[in-house]
């Protein structure tokens, strides 16, 4: 772990002897995350618990890339960075805000160019339809067909989500979660 905080991801994942067992420390890895809004960076980079920011005249490697930085009253990216970089400490960030649909449609195209081969996102949009894909999920599955391994959280709106107790149901093909009714 780097800088002067831990998270409190990386030890509940047991990150830290996953490194030490394998030697893995995201070297190699490009790791994209799109947010609404990234916050201010300064102080986690100056205490080292996110990586400096690119800088195509000192490095051709970026640590950290910020190609928009999106709503800054959000700091959920500054969040997920910092998890991020305890988690796999070598990996190179790239980091996109999207506090609208359409800066999400054009992130996740960001992404794509960018060559991230993972993708952390928790934005999600309150008009997306509920039981069929729209132009966000649209967006996202282009990247999982090219590869592209993504990670989304959900629920990310406090109690304001479907609070039940669900049970596994059985299917040749799945495990789905059903839930109470009502």
């Amino acid at each position: 772990v780097r800088g002067i905080m831990g998270t409190t991801g990386d030890a509940l994942i047991h990150a830290s002897d996953l490194r030490i067992r394998t030697g893995a420390t995201g070297t190699g890895i490009r790791i994209g995350v799109i947010t609404r809004g990234l916050g201010d960076i300064a102080p986690a980079t100056r205490s080292g618990d996110l990586p400096s920011v690119f800088d195509p005249e000192s490095s051709p490697y970026p640590s950290l890339q910020v190609l928009s930085r999106g709503d800054n009253d959000h700091a959920s990216g500054l969040a997920l960075l910092e998890v991020l970089h305890d988690v796999a400490p070598e990996a190179q960030l790239v980091y996109h805000g999207a506090p609208t649909e359409l800066d999400y449609l054009l992130a996740v195209r960001a992404m794509r160019y960018a060559g991230v081969q993972i993708l952390v996102t928790d934005v999600s949009f309150p008009r997306d339809p509920t039981f069929s894909d729209g132009p966000a999920a649209d967006a996202v599955i282009g990247l999982v067909n090219d590869g592209i391994l993504v990670v989304a959280a959900a629920g990310e709106n406090g109690r304001n989500q479907i609070q039940q107790v669900a049970s596994p149901v059985a299917n040749p093909d799945r495990v789905f979660h059903q839930f109470q009714s009502g």
